[in-house]
């Protein structure tokens, strides 16, 4: 019998998709915070990994509008 944490993990994203964080405000002094929206402009993976081997990414970069925090 499979539990719910026996789930395998999967993170289905693209570049330009659209993302809304929610459930924390992040840091609403620089514009993160419940329900601000961004888009996806890279997704890094470490080398000699790949999404089609079910890697996760080392990072994605998201551009929020709203930002207005540190470089």
């Amino acid at each position: 019998m499979k539990k719910e944490c026996d789930i395998d993990s999967v993170l289905n994203c693209c570049c330009e998709a659209r993302v809304q964080l929610t459930g924390k405000n992040f840091e609403p002094d620089w514009g993160l915070f419940n329900g601000t929206q961004g888009t996806i402009k890279e997704i890094v993976y470490n080398d000699n990994e790949s999404p089609l081997e079910y890697n996760f990414p080392l990072y994605i970069i998201v551009d929020f509008p709203t930002y207005c925090g540190p470089s």
